[in-house]
Order: structure tokens, then sequence, then C-alpha cells
């Protein structure tokens, strides 16, 4: 008996026995015989309706007819049928289904039969016009998927099931064979793309859909060797602003390759000028992409330090200087070297602890991308992660909880005009085995430049470099404001001359009161909790105070929805050129400084937000507080608040998005007086609106049912109105509720 002899991966093997031999028992196989082949198969196929859909053919030679023992209902794409031909065919072929119009047999590449395809038990699937063999054998649940025939993919080996690289190509030798076009049709296909144990040689881009899932069985057994200058797989997201929901994952593989994973492109003239062969302003045009997960993958570059000009020396001067890093730098040069994860405009994406970079220029580069979480155990690379804001993006990025070992460039994270990244619990270790002098830059574990509400938390670092007269700093930082160093720890000779934090910003100077090295700038900054080789807790400011200005943040969580001491955001505007905390002299406690106003706080919508409310904490000092709110680039508040006298209080006022502002935009609001002390403001969604009418404005849709809370109602008014016909502001038509 002829039985699935090409492939049956190891999860599929019991269960594979298992059913073969309850067909035996149950003698659902078909004992007939090809007089060609000599084989017997496996007539039994459940159809789209769950009925066995098999039959033997009645007709002639070149015009076949079936007429299955039950019925199948309408006919589908996809639709599948195994038949037993009575003649083989000598050329181009019909076949009558069911009593319906003959429609043509095609082989597996869509073409018309030559002769000869048709002479042993054989599955056919429809393809919508005609019927395409889709292989022989006892294999139905491996025939060709409704998705390999939306992408035009055709099996080479129907005994592997789809999804599988090597059901797409032969891997006929392993590590010399180019699987490219199997990898590719895998990914077309729609399923997710297992890949057996083996070595897999990809020459060019694989490009991936929004949802790929890769998965490999054992990353020590699937090795995947990339091409030698091109992305080994990557995803370009439409040029639309939407979000594109991906749920890509990558698991359990080996990727040996000059350049890994790209998500999305890089490019923007405004930025960073023109970039050969990408286009000039795709930034601004691309879409989103959301939720990307790797785990259990191993990242292995080409790069070596040998060849690297700059590999463990200093770009940048020590000591005595004020020299800024350039803002918004590209590293192109460590790209040039290779990367493990290029990840633009890419959102809450998730590099697992279990993954491993080694030998990249940059390992993983974000560029413009926010709320994202970085793992895993780096080592060798020129740099490990470099974090690019880009436009509003760039936000609350968290690298946590591994080892960071031997970077041979300055600064194992490198930080640049991002907001609110937490590297927390981590080990640094620099390059064992070098003269760690004061020509070396792998001592600098953290550098960043403009940076705002960075927290430098629980690591310990170690083995930096000997001591020097001139060293390279293991912090070597140029932040805006708002950074905090706490409760780390160092493995450091006490007595040795050298900086170990090094403060390049010129904002809060104040020469009397120097970090680290003498000739260091001073900041305005936090350390507090660490070992004793770090500088001693101490408040640093333009007046001179002791008292902490800003409460220590809380780092395990930043609630992206509330502005507080322990939720820092985005700031912009002339406030946010003082430091934005004060300690209130009402209160004692931390509030808002909107002495210099304005000031804008940013948040993010996300694409379900469409009614929110947004309800501020504070104290009447002067006025009730003046507040302006826009969402995306539409304005959807201007009025005052309504605090009075009275001691801490809350407000709470309500927005709607804007029609045009669908996805993620930035919610920006903008406190425009000193007249309130603001301890926090918080979005919060709801299913109503707060208006002292009903609205007028087109602008905003409204849906049948929608709620709108009466804000002026008094004594036995009306509480509220519904919509009742739904429309524009100003169309639509609002029911008043039953006064009280």
């Amino acid at each position: 008996m002829k039985t699935m002899s090409a492939y049956v991966p190891a999860k599929f093997a019991a269960h594979a026995a298992l059913l073969l031999s309850i067909a035996a028992l149950s003698g659902i196989c078909d004992s007939t015989s090809s007089a060609s082949s000599g084989a017997t198969y496996d007539a039994t196929q459940i159809g789209t309706g769950g009925e066995a859909n098999s039959a033997r053919d009645s007709g002639t030679a070149n015009a076949y007819v079936i007429t299955t023992t039950a019925s199948v209902g309408s006919l589908a794409t996809g639709q599948l049928v195994q038949f037993t031909p009575s003649h083989i065919n000598t050329g181009a072929s019909i076949v009558t289904y069911n009593g319906r119009s003959a429609a043509a047999i095609v082989n597996q590449f869509g073409n018309a039969l030559t002769g000869g395809e048709l002479s042993v038990p054989t599955w056919l699937q429809f393809t919508g016009s005609a019927w395409q063999i889709a292989g022989t054998g006892p294999t139905p649940d491996k025939a060709r998927t409704v998705g390999e025939i939306a992408a035009r993919v055709i099996p080479v080996d129907y005994m592997v099931p789809p999804g599988y690289v090597i059901r797409y190509e032969a891997n006929t030798t392993p590590g010399t064979t180019d699987m490219t076009a199997g990898f590719q049709n895998a990914v077309n296909s729609g399923a997710e793309v297992e890949i057996p144990d083996g070595t897999y040689k990809i020459g060019s881009t694989v490009s991936l859909r929004a949802n790929t899932v890769l998965l490999g069985m054992n990353r020590a057994m699937v090795i995947i060797n990339g091409p030698s200058s091109a992305p080994t797989f990557q995803y370009l997201s439409p040029l639309i602003s939407a979000v594109q929901n991906t749920g890509m994952r990558f698991e359990n593989f080996t990727l040996n390759a000059f350049k890994g994973i790209q998500l999305n492109q890089q490019g923007d003239t405004a930025r960073y000028g023109s970039l050969a062969s990408f286009p000039a302003d795709v930034f601004n045009t691309e879409g989103y992409i959301v939720g990307p997960v790797f785990r259990h993958v191993t990242f292995n570059g080409t790069y070596m330090a040998s060849s690297d000009r700059h590999a463990d020396t200093n770009a940048w001067p020590t000591t005595n200087t004020k020299t800024l890093p350039a803002q918004y730098a590209n590293p192109t040069d460590l790209i040039g070297y290779g990367y493990a994860i290029l990840a633009v405009k890419t959102f809450d994406m998730d590099v697992e602890q279990s993954n491993l970079f080694t030998n990249f220029g940059v390992a993983v580069l974000l560029d413009g991308s926010d709320i994202n979480n970085i793992g895993g155990r780096f080592q060798g690379n020129a740099r490990h992660l470099h974090i690019l804001a880009h436009d509003s993006y760039g936000d609350s990025n968290r690298f946590s909880g591994r080892d960071v070992l031997a970077n041979r460039r300055r600064g194992a994270i490198y930080i640049d005009s991002a907001s609110s990244t937490i590297i927390d619990g981590n080990f640094f270790e620099g390059v064992l085995g070098l003269n760690r002098s004061n020509s070396s830059a792998a001592g600098t574990f953290i550098a960043s430049v403009a940076d705002v509400n960075t927290h430098i938390t629980n690591n310990r670092f170690e083995a930096n470099r000997v001591g020097a007269p001139v060293g390279s700093p293991e912090l070597d930082l140029s932040p805006t404001y708002g950074m905090i160093i706490s409760a780390n720890s160092a493995d450091y000779t006490p007595g040795l001359p050298g900086a170990r934090i090094q403060v390049r910003t010129t904002y809060y100077y104040n020469p009397a009161n120097a970090v680290g090295q003498a000739g260091s700038n001073s900041y305005f900054i936090r350390f507090s909790g660490n070992s004793d080789s770090l500088p001693p807790p101490e408040w640093l400011s333009t007046s001179g105070i002791s008292y902490p200005v800003v409460p220590q943040v809380s780092l395990d969580i930043n609630d992206s929805r509330l502005f507080s001491a322990q939720n820092p955001k985005t700031l912009s505007n002339s406030g946010a050129a003082t430091f934005p905390w004060k300690i209130s002299s009402l209160t004692g406690r931390a509030v808002i400084n909107t002495v210099n106003t304005p000031l804008n706080v940013q948040f993010y919508s996300t694409p379900d937000d469409l009614d929110l409310l947004v309800r501020f904490r504070g104290n009447y000092v002067s006025g009730a507080g003046s507040v302006t709110i826009s969402w995306g680039g539409v304005t959807v508040y201007n009025s005052t608040l309504g605090f009075s006298p009275g001691g801490l209080n809350e407000q709470d006022i309500t927005i709607r998005r804007p029609d045009a502002e669908q996805g993620i935009k930035p919610i920006v609001v903008t406190l425009s007086d000193a007249t309130v002390e603001y301890e926090s403001m918080q979005i919060i969604p709801v299913g109503y609106q707060i208006m002292s009418a009903p609205p007028t404005n087109p602008a905003f849709s409204w849906r049948r049912g929608d709620e709108i809370k009466n804000s002026a109602v008094t004594g036995h008014g009306i509480p509220e109105w519904f919509c009742t016909t739904p429309g524009p502001g100003g169309t639509a038509v609002f029911t008043a509720a039953p006064a009280l």
C-alpha cells in the first residue's frame, strides 16, 4: 500500500499513523488499484458540507464524468473531490461534476493537460472556473489551499502540509540550495510558515505579509543563512496613514545574516536628507506596524571590530566640554555594518529575553517607534540598541533584564531625542581582554542626546575600563530634562581617576555643582540610591535647593493615559524649556510648573477611541484654569475648566474624535496659564459627551444612541439627549430625555 512517503512532520507522525490505522479497521480505504501504478489509495474526502466526496469516473478519455454519492450543495471555490479515472487522458480534458456544466481540468501550474496526467486516483480542486489537479494519494488535507490558489502558489510536494517551506521548494542541498522561492511562497500562502529542522539558504529578500508567522522547530536545528547585502526578511506597510495590526511572530530559529529583519522603511529628507534607495519622505506616509513578537531567535551578524575603524575609539571628547552630539542623527555607518532588527514606525513590539544578538553594527534600531519592550542577550555588537526619535514618535521604550556585553562603539545603548526610555535591571560589561584606557569607547555603556525623562535604574555596570587620567565615562549623557539614575551598582576601584558619569547638557548649568569629573556640566538630574562608587544622592538646580523637586518616578508601569510626576509624557512649547515640576507652596506636593507657559502635554489615541473624558487634578491659585486640546490636527476643546477655591479638586471635560482623525493620533493638551497648580491629567474612555446643548459641529459624526449629558442642567431640567437620527453635527437629530 502506498502511504505518505515524501514527508511527515514529527508532530504529525503519531496522529497520521492513528488515522491510517482507523481507516484500515473501518474499511474506508479503497482497495482498488490503478493498472499503471499498482498502488491503492484512500478515496474518502470530507467535502464542504461534510459529505463523502469521492467517485469513480463514468465518462470517456478526456471527457470525464463524476457523480458523488452525496450531494455537496453549492459548488464553492476550494471544493475538493477525489475520483478514479476510467481512462488515461491523451490531451486537454474536461470534467462534468454532479451534472453541472463541464469545466476544464488543468494541471498544478494552471495549464491545460497534455496527456498522461490522469491515470491514478486524483484529487481535483475547484478554482472558481476550472478543476485543478491538487495531487494524488491519501492526503486531501494537504491539497492546494484557498490561500495558495489566491496567491497563485503551486506546491512542489503535496505530501507536505501547507505552510511548510519544503512544500514549495525542495531543500536539495541544505545550505546551498537557494530556498528564497520556498520561503516566499510559504509566506504568500497565508498559512503559518513552518520551518523543519535543517539549514536553509535565502539568496534575496523575502517579503512578509502583515500577519506572517515564522516558526522553526528548534533554533539549534533550524539555521537560516541570509543574503550578503539585503535584508533577509522585510515587511513594508502600505503607504497610507493606517494601523497595520500585524500579529507578526518569529520563533525558534537561528538567522545568520548581514541584515536580519526590517519592519518598514526609513526615509525622510527633512530629517536625514536623501537616503539611497528609499522614497524621499516615506516615513510620513507609511502605515504603523503594531505588535510583532520575537521569541527564541538567535541573530548572528557579520560585524568584526577589526574592520571597524571607529571601534574602541572615542568619537566625542570626554572632558571639559559642553559639545553635544548631533541630534536626530541616523546611524548610517552602523547600519552599514548590518543589523538584526530595524523597526520603523513600529509600536508594541516585544523582543523577549530568550533572544540572542551577536556581531551586528547595531543589533536593534528603533526609528520613530513607541512602546516597545526590548530584551535578550547582546554581545559583540558595535552598538546593541539605538533609539531614534522621529517627529512625535520614539516614546516609552523599555530595555530590561538581560546581559549587555562587549559593545565596540560608544554607547551600548544610545538614545537620540526620545522620551520616557526605561533602562532597568541589566548587567553591563565591557570588552574583556582590551586595554580599556582613555582611547576605549567600549566602556561607555549608555549615551544620550536631547532625551526626556530617561530612567536608568537597578543596573550593574562592570569591567568598564582601567582608571585613566582621562577615561571613557560609563554614562555619557546629554539629556534635556527629567532624567533619573537610581539604585544602580558598579564594579569600580575607588581612588582611580576618571569620570563615571558625564553630563554635557548646558540646561540648568551650575558650575558650583559639577557631576562626575571636574569640568563636566551640571544638570537638573536626580542620582539616588546608587552604590558608593556612583555620585552621592543630591539634587542640582539653578537655585541650589536640596529637597527633591521631582519625586521618584515609578518605573514598572508608565500609564500611557496618565500624566503625573510618576507617569512622564512628551512635553513641548515654551513651558517645556523649564523643568516641568515644582513643589507647591500651597500643598507641599509636586505640581506641574506652568510659570512659563504654554506647556504642551502629548498623549496618543488608540484606533478604538471615540469619546474620552479628560480629568484634571489640581489646586486653585487665582483662576479657573484655561486649556486647549487638539486631536490630530483638529482643536476639540478650547475653554476654561472651572477650578475654584477650596483646595485640591478635580475637573472633568469630554472630547470626541473628529471624523478625519482615525487611528493612532496625538492628543495634545496645552496648559496656557498659571492660575491652577495641576498635579495630573488623565484621559479615560467613556460612552458619552458632556455638553450644554446638542452638538452642531459638522466635523463630528453621531450614531444612533449616542448620549449627551447636559452640563447645564438645573432643577427639573433636561438631564441628557440621545441621538435618534445619525449624521454629522447640525444634521443629526437628538431627542431630550424626560425632565428631572
